[in-house]
Formats: C-alpha cells, structure tokens, sequence
C-alpha cells in the first residue's frame, strides 16, 4: 500500500488565481489539474511544453528548418514576443 506525501510550493497569488481559473473552466480545481500533470509527466517520462521547445531548438541549431523560421535568431525573436 502506497503512502501519499505532501507536496508545498509557492506561486504568485495572481498566477494560483490565473491558473486555477483555467483548470476550473476545465471542471477541476488546482491540486487535481497539478495531479493530472504530475500523472502524464509520469506516463509520458516527458516535461511539456518544454521538450517541444527543446526540440525545435535544437533543430533550429542543426538548421533543420521546417519553413516556420529562417534562423535561430527568428524563432528566438518569436518565442520572446510570444512570451510577453
């Protein structure tokens, strides 16, 4: 039989209301949507979105190009701007 631990973080009190909001437009509340992501982080060994990320630069870098970008430095100009 498996113990539960307690897990403690702490957030932005504007980002916990920003995301708890999205979760519960999803019909959960903040610590099932943070054990549904925990959960697939465990199934799929990966950490979304930022293998993608990881993934794109690296085929940015090998100038593997899929036609969305030209350069390092235009896909490094786009992932900025859509940061903000």
């Amino acid at each position: 039989m498996s113990k539960d631990v307690k897990i403690s973080l702490s957030i932005d009190k504007k980002e916990k209301g920003e995301i708890s909001s999205i979760f519960e437009e999803n019909g959960m509340n903040l610590v099932s949507g943070i054990k549904l992501y925990l959960k697939q982080v465990q199934l799929t060994r990966r950490i979304a979105p930022f293998t993608e990320i990881q993934k794109a630069i690296s085929e940015a870098e090998n100038k593997e190009f899929d036609g969305s970008y030209n350069s390092i430095e235009s896909f490094k100009k786009a992932m900025k701007s859509s940061a903000k």
